[in-house]
């Protein structure tokens, strides 16, 4: 979460140089390209350190995907009650 807010304001910082640069220098196209993208990143980033923010205000998983499953003794095995058998019909 922190990674990516620190990124957000990374690529904000960026934008702003970009943008100062490219209305500076009229002759040079990419700036300005780069200011946008760069600003398009930063909602980006921002959003999904705003969604990370959610999930750990709530308890939840903040990396995406499903929540891991508590195992009290440490066994990696599939317990017996939810094992799931394969029938192959020929």
């Amino acid at each position: 979460m922190i990674f990516y807010f620190a990124w957000a304001v990374f690529f904000f910082i960026c934008g702003c140089v970009l943008a100062l640069v490219a209305a500076r220098f009229h002759g040079i196209t990419g700036y300005g390209a780069a200011s946008f993208l760069s600003f398009g990143a930063l909602c980006a980033y921002g959003f999904d350190s705003y969604v990370k923010f959610l999930a750990w205000r709530h308890n939840e998983v903040a990396t995406g995907g499903i929540a891991v499953k508590y195992l009290p003794y440490g066994d990696t095995a599939v317990p017996k009650d939810q094992e799931r058998k394969v029938v192959i019909n020929e």
